[in-house]
């Protein structure tokens, strides 16, 4: 028996996606024929429209990813309501190894259907996307309800991203790089399922979750017995709706945003590790052109039979405008400490030991907006000296088990419904 024998196989996973994908479209089905009977019966009207939406909302909301300038599609009467949002990217890369050619590709990095609105009543919300990623899969992310509990609180339940990194926080359609850090891709929490229960206010927010653990979503094992998130935000100056992308706009007014974080995992008995802690704190600056956000993320497990690992990273981004509204350039810096180790509590609840213990990498770009993030063309160089503990596919990187330079050329078009 091999270690990964008690996963899922290909089949299994590729049957149950497609199980999702058909329940997702009879359950929509189903819903829009007794919505419409309904409102039949009571002599409601109901209405299919296209629409352009300017969107003030709140910050925290924005896990329904309502987008400043958009079109949507939907179907709206009294008692049920679904918006349709369409994320298209298509992504172009080479890949140098030791400044020679490895390998070049042209891929489907993101397709992505969101449905939101609301069914019986305005205080009855919920939320369900579909991702179509460069693996040919089509997962599904979130599939949650929503409850808003008077002007200042909600109730999520089902499967969602919770909130607790800055980056995650903000949406892959609003990322100022071709895509988020590998820093981030290493600490995230990813789409989990439990409730979590957020309150938005004035000048600050929270958000408190209890979870099975970090990226367990509906076809993965958990390893987890029991997780809890908390993060908190202070909005220094600026409105929230303007915290989420990075870019600093010219209508916007100057803003500061400073967040915490921190989520504790207990993993099931059968592994070496035992628990883990992972925490954050970050700073988001925008000063039209300019725009800096700053990272640091740290974890600490204990293991059985080994020394107790304390990672650190870090991620340092800047940018500015050099054509208002139209033209940004940008740079980023990550380095990652592993402590010996490059991953803690994954699948196999294991932890596997690193030769690589400090890692950086530096992220150099553009981006040209035709209708800001609606259409926008965005492209820019990666950079890793030395060593790279995993591969990270969708950013172009593989891993490295020698000191061997990569860098990565990626081109990305974007286009939002």
């Amino acid at each position: 028996m091999t270690a990964f024998s008690h996963l899922p196989s290909v089949s299994r996973v590729v049957n149950h996606q497609k199980v999702l994908v058909v329940v997702t479209l009879i359950f929509f089905a189903a819903l829009s024929c007794v919505s419409r009977a309904f409102a039949e019966y009571v002599q409601v009207d109901s209405t299919l429209s296209l629409q352009q939406q300017v969107v003030e909302g709140n910050f925290e909301d924005d896990d329904e990813e309502d987008i400043q300038r958009n079109y949507s599609v939907g179907y709206d009467s009294k008692y049920f309501t679904v918006n349709l949002h369409v994320q298209a990217q298509v992504l172009y890369f080479q890949r140098l190894i030791d400044r020679s050619s490895d390998a070049s590709e042209l891929l489907v990095r993101r397709a992505k259907l969101s449905f939101k609105g609301h069914l019986v009543h305005e205080m009855m919300g919920y939320g369900i996307k579909l991702a179509y990623d460069e693996d040919d899969a089509v997962k599904l992310e979130n599939f949650y309800m929503k409850l808003r509990l008077g002007k200042d609180y909600r109730l999520y339940l089902g499967q969602f991203k919770p909130r607790f990194l800055r980056e995650d926080r903000i949406s892959s359609r609003y990322q100022q790089a071709v895509d988020r850090s590998a820093v981030r891709m290493n600490y995230s929490l990813g789409y989990v399922q439990g409730l979590s229960l957020t309150g938005s206010y004035k000048s600050w927010g929270w958000a408190l979750a209890a979870h099975d653990g970090r990226g367990k979503t509906l076809n993965d094992d958990d390893i987890t017995s029991f997780a809890t998130c908390f993060r908190v935000e202070w909005f220094m100056a600026g409105r929230k709706s303007e915290f989420k992308d990075y870019a600093a706009w010219s209508d916007q007014s100057p803003g500061l945003m400073v967040g915490a974080g921190v989520d504790h995992e207990d993993v099931l008995p059968g592994g070496n590790v035992e628990e883990f802690t992972t925490w954050t704190t970050d700073v988001s600056l925008k000063i039209h052109p300019f725009n800096v956000f700053a990272a640091i993320i740290g974890r600490h497990a204990q293991i059985s039979g080994d020394p107790d690992p304390n990672q650190l990273g870090f991620v340092i981004q800047a940018g500015s405008f050099v054509v208002p509204d139209y033209l940004d350039l940008f740079a980023r810096w990550e380095r990652f400490s592993h402590d010996g180790y490059s991953e803690i509590g994954n699948d196999n609840n294991q932890k596997y030991k690193s030769r690589y213990n400090q890692i950086n990498l530096y992220v150099a770009g553009l981006n040209y907006y035709f209708a800001r993030h609606d259409a926008k063309l965005s492209a820019d160089v990666e950079w890793v000296p030395a060593g790279l503990y995993r591969k990270e596919s969708n950013l172009g990187l593989i891993k490295s088990d020698n000191d061997v330079e990569q860098i990565v050329y990626r081109v990305q078009l974007q286009f939002l419904l």
